[in-house]
């Protein structure tokens, strides 16, 4: 989750009902666990596409108030999207009408996205919980860290594989909750995970890049930066995307804020270099790989997009305002929130801005496509469906 601590700390430190309660009545769902967005970005290599995009120009299906602002981002199944706030709720709303199925309170921030899997939803809380809950909302069970658990969970096969901000990387049985193995990163574990379902891809943020063997844990390869990764890296055909964060940020050193390594042996491919960060997760798209880089803390937001093979930039597109959402994109379009409140709609062949829709103050969460329909979270505490 980029920049967690900034936008939760106070949520961290507010009392939380350590009590699961179900405050409505859980609706029936299919026995299938198996959605168009099970999990953050949509799959295991974090690639952000879905099937088919919502048009160029949405427009509002629904919004749901939900009591806390939505930092993290909704995963969907059979009709239900389910997504939490930073005040420690986590909700099922109807995917068709936005009514809200049941919310239960959790300990701690929820600051993003479940993983879906086998009727079971894990997710993880700033006060050092991970977990596991049934489709109903009841707690199946839960596990504590030692420092915050802000990166999205990843569940392949019956393990889930979780960070921590201790710089813990957790490998825990989907089914009880039992600790099946622990290695211990160079730094805090604020983004998530990605697999190719045969190496585990983790980043930290003392800008070490990580490949594990999910069996036991152990280490592949490992390359190290002077950066930190903050947005979760993505696999696509035999490559491995990661965007870095400058160490500094008002006034930021030029940096190699885009890489691209060999899955296989982390042999670093190309990259692109300049006084740059990334906070949310590129594209591998026909045009090449198009991601939003940002200069100073608060300043120039650009969308740009690389030929794959890093030879030449292909665009680049002036932004709004700082983007901390990881793209979704279907055909030839990308849609992502931003700090100016808006949903842009953007032509991945060309960079052209297709639309800007208002919806909130300030957007972080990253969205989820599914069944013609956008959904994504807000600040003011409302989760959107646009169609």
């Amino acid at each position: 989750m980029q920049r967690f601590w900034r936008r939760v700390s106070a949520a961290v430190r507010r009392p939380v009902n350590v009590t699961s309660t179900v405050l409505m009545a859980a609706l029936a769902l299919p026995a299938t666990a198996v959605g168009d967005w099970p999990t953050f970005r949509g799959d295991l290599a974090r690639t952000g596409r879905a099937a088919a995009p919502i048009g160029a120009q949405p427009t509002l299906a629904w919004k749901t108030q939900l009591g806390g602002s939505v930092d993290g981002s909704p995963v969907v199944a059979s009709g239900t999207v389910w997504v939490g706030t930073n005040h420690g709720t986590f909700a099922a709303v109807d995917a068709g009408t936005g009514a809200v199925r049941w919310r239960v309170s959790l300990d701690g921030a929820v600051c993003s996205a479940a993983a879906l899997a086998q009727d079971r939803l894990v997710i993880g809380t700033a006060r050092r919980f991970l977990y596991c809950l049934g489709l109903d909302g009841k707690t199946l069970w839960r596990v504590r860290a030692w420092d915050a658990v802000v990166a999205s969970p990843l569940v392949l096969g019956d393990t889930c594989y979780w960070g921590s901000m201790d710089g813990v990387f957790h490998a825990t049985r989907l089914a009880d909750g039992a600790k099946i193995w622990e290695v211990q990163l160079a730094g805090g574990i604020s983004a998530a995970a990605a697999s190719d379902g045969q190496r585990i891809f983790v980043g930290d943020e003392a800008g070490t890049v990580w490949a594990l063997l999910p069996t036991d844990g152990k280490t592949l390869w490992k390359v190290e930066t002077s950066c930190h990764v903050m947005a979760a890296p993505v696999v696509a055909d035999g490559k491995l995307l990661v965007p870095l964060v400058s160490p500094t940020r008002l006034v930021p050193p030029e940096i190699p804020y885009l890489m691209v390594l060999n899955a296989d042996t982390g042999e670093q491919l190309w990259h692109v270099r300049g006084p740059r960060s990334i906070f949310a997760s590129p594209i591998l798209a026909p045009i090449g790989v198009a991601y939003v880089s940002v200069e100073g803390y608060l300043s120039d937001t650009l969308l740009r997009a690389q030929a794959a093979d890093g030879t030449r930039e292909v665009y680049r597109q002036q932004v709004g305002s700082v983007v901390d959402s990881s793209p979704a994109w279907a055909e030839d379009t990308a849609y992502f929130g931003a700090q100016d409140g808006c949903v842009y709609a953007v032509r991945l062949s060309d960079g052209a801005v297709l639309s800007r829709t208002r919806l909130a103050p300030k957007i972080y969460s990253s969205p989820a496509l599914d069944g013609g329909k956008l959904y994504i979270g807000a600040s003011d505490g409302h989760l959107y469906c646009l169609r």
